[in-house]
């Protein structure tokens, strides 16, 4: 009787207040020591990370995922909060008036060398009139409805197919609609998905990893615990020079950023997959090359589906 209620008053040691702050206290110190285990090498030692990981060495550090959401969470946080007076001098870019608007921009580039054949040798009333020689880049109706009336008017071996048929409808759409609302919700939509869209990104430099190293045979999580790893570099190092650059006014170059990312990476690549310094010069040429290509189509798609879902 007298050990169980002794185990019972041993197991109950942190029920009062000042056990359970002393238990917070310790959790919480537990969890900054091992942060800052982590945050050191990742920092100074490019590589050490990923190759602790691989090699099985994972208790002392946190673990990939959670860093990289961690410290990704924390940039766009201070991205949306110190940047946003730039967000919205972007967006009263896009709405302010202009002698050409976007529209007719686009609107101009798409209808470059059109080709409207109208029989102008006799006199027509009505839906007649629309007579389109359709190819790309030609000129459409105005309205949907005008679009659909000739439409009715070919035969069924001379419309256009079904794709075809709905692009050239969202761009009647598009040339009636608001321009300047349109890309201004694209770029609201474009900054508030940034995090999912860079997050799909990881995969894809994975993947180019796996093919530039496709003779070490290196199984595709190590490329993809070196990726979040060096991803989680990235937003750290964007957050302390967003921080550093909201606190002294300065504007940061695109080449302050880009430059020491890639000599992280160089030296992160070398340390890692252990091969010459040329032969992981060029696989860095490679994989940056392609990966600007392939996050530049990962955009482009994102923005003409948002352009067709809210074209209305």
């Amino acid at each position: 009787m007298h050990i169980v209620i002794y185990a019972d008053k041993k197991m109950n040691i942190f029920s009062n207040p000042f056990g359970e702050s002393l238990l917070k206290a310790s959790l919480i110190t537990g969890i900054l020591i091992v942060i800052f285990r982590t945050l050191k090498p990742l920092i100074t030692h490019p590589g050490f990370l990923s190759k602790e990981f691989i090699e099985g060495k994972r208790i002392r550090y946190v673990p990939p995922i959670r860093l990289y959401f961690f410290i990704s969470v924390v940039f766009f946080l201070l991205f949306y909060l110190l940047d946003y007076e730039n967000i919205a001098h972007l967006k009263s870019e896009i709405n302010a008036p202009r002698d050409k608007t976007l529209k007719d921009t686009v609107g101009g580039v798409m209808n470059a060398d059109a080709n409207l054949n109208i029989d102008s040798t006799k006199e027509r009333n009505g839906l007649a009139d629309l007579q389109f020689e359709f190819k790309i880049g030609r000129n459409l109706p105005s309205t949907i409805q005008e679009y659909e009336a000739w439409l009715d008017t070919l035969p069924a071996n001379k419309k256009p197919g079904i794709i075809r048929q709905y692009f050239e409808r969202k761009d009647i759409e598009f040339n009636k609609a608001n321009s300047k609302e349109i890309f201004s919700a694209f770029i609201e939509s474009l900054i508030h998905n940034l995090p999912k869209l860079m997050f799909f990104l990881l995969p894809v430099f994975a993947l180019l990893l796996k093919l530039v190293y496709v003779r070490r045979r290196n199984y595709f999580f190590e490329h993809a615990v070196f990726t979040l790893y060096l991803h989680s570099f990235i937003f750290l190092f964007f957050t302390i020079v967003l921080l550093v650059g909201s606190m002294f006014k300065l504007q940061v170059s695109f080449g302050i950023v880009f430059w020491p990312i890639l000599f992280y990476l160089l030296i992160a690549m070398r340390k890692v997959y252990q091969q010459s310094w040329l032969k992981t010069l060029l696989k860095l040429v490679l994989i940056t090359g392609a990966y600007i290509i392939s996050g530049s189509l990962v955009f482009l798609i994102y923005g003409l589906v948002l352009l067709l879902v809210n074209i209305k």
